[in-house]
């Protein structure tokens, strides 16, 4: 059996209606109830005091009840009887009988409120004894018609039957309107959703931010399409990125083979296009291997091995190993400041990365300069300073160093072997170890990194 679906809109019309019904009913429920109540209360008050004031007018002699000339309920709006104690002979009564015969139908009428029902209607009866020198002398039965009581009860009832009936009808007519328009910028979202594809994901909702549900849904929605429209927009431009420096080495490649197949060089030519060739190879085989570690460090599939680590040697070591790489290009490379600092990282990673900072120092700075290192402590963190004075970097492409694949003209290129890919990855390893990276630099003048680690809590 095919299950059926209800619109949101009438479910919530529907519980909106029917959660107002339940209240409006028992809201009339209560009030009918309580108005009854009342009067009753007020009924039997009034009972109470006039058999008070009847008790304290009657005519007792010899220890007996006497008859007057009239009897007690005359001129009066209610019915009455007397009956002599203890044999409770009935002096004088006004009440039918049948009414009567139901109420003294128990001993213990004596002191009790009670309605009686008969085919005049109902009657709210009590009775009292009368005292005399503190000796039970009869009983009094008082009685009240309630049938304006009736006649208010019945109307109070037609009119929650009128009323009710249009309050349900006002509800279901304001429950559309407010579900409608509370809805009303789910269906805009719901229609943009539709028109947005792969191909275009400059849409977006724009609807008046409210502080509600659905304000703050519409703006994460906006939020997570801006976030798939920058996603697409990396992807696009890393595969165009990725094509590009690949096509040249390729075309290197493809081009050196051909040459060297025509069989017309010389011995030194073959030597020279294999070399060209291997070069270019290497550079093809870093650039897929820089490729693969940030395809997976972007889906987390790239685990890092975190261990205690010395850090002030692990910076001795991975400056002595580039020492010999600065001399051969007229450069100083010195560490002009070194704490004796531990954190906890990965090995291999801390390693690329200060290797890659400082390799990019030596390599953008001109003979005669010189590349400082310094570490020190501070607070928390550990602060580890690469100063070079190289030619700098220029204002406008500090914002872009560490977007993958960019390069400044003047100290990205490949002949530097520069991939644009190398700062990513530094940014990378730091943000993995909780760190920071800052950069200033000066055109001509030299550049200066500074990376923030978090040192070994002891």
């Amino acid at each position: 059996m095919k299950k059926i679906y209800f619109p949101l809109k009438l479910k919530l019309t529907l519980w909106y209606v029917l959660l107002l019904t339940i209240v409006i009913t028992i809201f009339s429920v209560v009030t009918y109830l309580s108005l009854e109540k009342m009067i009753i209360i007020n009924e039997d008050t009034i009972l109470k005091t006039q058999v008070q004031q009847i008790s304290s007018v009657l005519d007792i002699e010899n220890g007996k009840i006497k008859s007057g000339d009239e009897p007690f309920y005359a001129n009066t709006d209610f019915y009455g009887a007397l009956y002599s104690y203890p044999d409770l002979k009935l002096i004088e009564s006004n009440i039918p009988s049948k009414i009567l015969s139901q109420y003294t139908t128990n001993t213990d009428f004596i002191g009790k409120y009670q309605t009686v029902t008969s085919p005049e209607g109902k009657l709210r009866m009590y009775s009292a004894p009368v005292y005399y020198d503190s000796k039970i002398m009869g009983i009094i039965v008082i009685a009240q018609s309630l049938n304006l009581m009736d006649i208010a009860m019945k109307n109070l009832f037609g009119i929650f039957t009128i009323i009710i009936p249009i309050l349900i009808g006002i509800a279901i007519l304001g429950g559309i309107i407010i579900s409608n328009k509370a809805l009303k910028p789910i269906s805009h979202m719901t229609k943009v959703a539709r028109e947005i594809s792969v191909g275009d994901l400059s849409k977006r909702l724009n609807l008046p931010y409210t502080n509600d549900e659905i304000g703050n849904l519409a703006q994460t929605f906006d939020m997570m399409i801006e976030k798939l429209e920058n996603s697409f927009k990396r992807q696009k431009q890393f595969t165009h990125d990725a094509s590009h420096e690949l096509r040249t080495p390729i075309a290197v490649i493809q081009t050196q083979a051909e040459s060297a197949l025509n069989g017309t060089g010389t011995k030194e030519e073959y030597k020279k296009a294999l070399q060209v060739i291997l070069e270019e190879a290497k550079h093809m085989s870093k650039l897929v291997h820089d490729l693969l570690f940030l395809a997976r460090s972007d889906s987390n599939a790239e685990k890092l091995t975190i261990e205690n680590l010395n850090f002030s040697e692990l910076i001795e070591g991975i400056v002595n190993e580039l020492a010999p790489l600065a001399e051969n290009n007229g450069l100083t490379l010195k560490i002009i400041k070194n704490d004796s600092s531990y954190i906890r990282g990965d090995q291999t990673r801390i390693i690329q990365l200060f290797y890659n900072l400082i390799d990019n120092a030596i390599k953008y700075t001109p003979a005669g300069g010189k590349v400082e290192i310094s570490v020190e402590n501070s607070g928390k963190f550990i602060k580890t300073s690469i100063k070079d004075t190289g030619i700098g970097i220029p204002e406008e492409h500090l914002p872009h160093i560490f977007e993958r694949f960019y390069r400044v003209d003047k100290a990205r290129t490949r002949k530097s072997g520069g991939s644009g890919l190398g700062l990513s990855i530094c940014q990378w390893i730091i943000n993995a170890h909780g760190g920071k990276i800052q950069v200033e630099s000066c055109e001509g003048k030299g550049t200066t990194f500074v990376v923030w680690l978090p040192t070994l809590k002891k």
